[in-house]
């Protein structure tokens, strides 16, 4: 099983559209901090649903370790969810579903892979 670490973007996008359970069948397990998790229970809308399955399933809520100090530098104008999101995957080095452009970039400087949304469809495809 391939394990990933999901920001918010991409689950919820997935979740828009019924099909969030691509990420199950491409990868597993998708890990996601607590600033992602406190995201996806706070979004209300249609998606909310597919969501709520999805945690009781695939999608697992993961404590981040120790920050490193370069990820705290690198990611320090993101937001809370992408910069635990960040953090988690560099601590596993694992891939990391993101979609924001800020958060590319600074997974990037870290040396993390990354994929979004349309990464995902291709490679479902």
């Amino acid at each position: 099983m391939t394990v990933v670490v999901s920001d918010t973007g991409p689950l919820i996008a997935l979740a828009k559209v019924g099909k969030l359970d691509l990420l199950r069948d491409l990868f597993g397990a998708v890990l996601i901090p607590p600033a992602v998790y406190r995201e996806l229970v706070a979004k209300p809308g249609s998606e909310f649903v597919n969501l709520q399955e999805a945690l009781q399933d695939y999608l697992k809520p993961t404590a981040v370790g120790c920050v490193a100090l370069e990820v705290e530098i690198v990611t320090a104008k993101l937001d809370c969810g992408e910069q635990e999101a960040i953090a988690l995957a560099y601590e596993r080095k694992v891939l990391l579903l993101i979609d924001e452009r800020l958060g590319r970039i600074a997974a990037s400087k870290l040396g993390l892979l990354v994929t979004g949304v349309v990464g995902v469809l291709v490679q479902a495809k």
